[in-house]
């Protein structure tokens, strides 16, 4: 038709915890682009919605407050919270938090009777199907870049990529990707007005204490010359060795 398209479907029976849809961030690693090897992180976000869920309709589908997950546009409600009581509370507990870790939005589904290994083993398999798609398209594309002698020359371990995959959980515990980034903000500080000016940031201590370990062991993972199944909060998810 000429004109650029963007495809989607909406999923109609999101997961919720308290009534609020959330989506996952969920980190992947990419190391040694000449053979990629892509690694899923342990460590990650969930990003809620700030007004009740409610099946969208003609009257409420424009309510982004409730069904839009992105951290982006919930930061600027009023109910928007991200707030621990002391600097000692760990952020990976169970709290009512806007913007939660991983972890701690687990422990608030499993004391809601929710299966979270299964929903840890839906997401891992939606991130792996994912890289197994991507990962030969990021190797040529690598492999085009770079002259023969460059290639043996070049250290082994150097070139990685941090991704964030954003994935959506329904009520039947089904992992749907909503997006790939390339370029995922690795940004830590909190900022709530529109236009930039006249609320001083703060450091988001989720962001700060998930992003961080993100990036440490993404570099220590990269640097090596062999890479293990499993290393730090990093766990082998798909590899181009794995279709030889």
């Amino acid at each position: 038709m000429g004109d650029d398209m963007i495809v989607q479907r909406y999923v109609p029976n999101p997961l919720t915890v308290d009534g609020l849809k959330f989506d996952l961030r969920i980190y992947v690693l990419v190391t040694n682009l000449e053979s990629p090897q892509a690694y899923i992180c342990q460590r990650g976000l969930a990003r809620f919605c700030t007004e009740e869920y409610k099946d969208p309709r003609a009257d409420n589908f424009k309510d982004f407050f409730r069904h839009l997950t992105n951290y982006s546009i919930n930061k600027h409600h009023e109910e928007y919270k991200e707030a621990y009581t002391s600097a000692e509370e760990s952020t990976t507990n169970a709290n009512d938090n806007s913007k939660r870790t991983l972890s701690s939005c687990l422990q608030s589904l499993a004391a809601n009777g929710v299966d979270v290994d299964l929903v840890m083993s839906n997401v891992e398999a939606t991130c792996k199907a994912a890289m197994e798609v991507w990962l030969p398209f990021m190797r040529q594309s690598f492999l085009g870049c770079q002259s023969e002698e460059g290639i043996k020359a070049a250290p082994v371990g150097k070139s990685f990529l941090i991704l964030g995959l954003d994935i959506l959980v329904d009520q039947d515990l089904k992992a749907w990707l909503l997006e790939v980034n390339d370029n995922p903000s690795l940004y830590i500080y909190l900022e709530k007005d529109f236009m930039g000016g006249g609320v001083p940031k703060e450091v988001s201590r989720v962001d700060l204490d998930v992003k961080g370990e993100v990036v440490a062991d993404a570099i220590e993972l990269a640097k090596r010359k062999s890479f293990p199944d499993q290393f730090k909060s990093y766990k082998r998810l798909a590899s181009m060795d794995d279709e030889d």
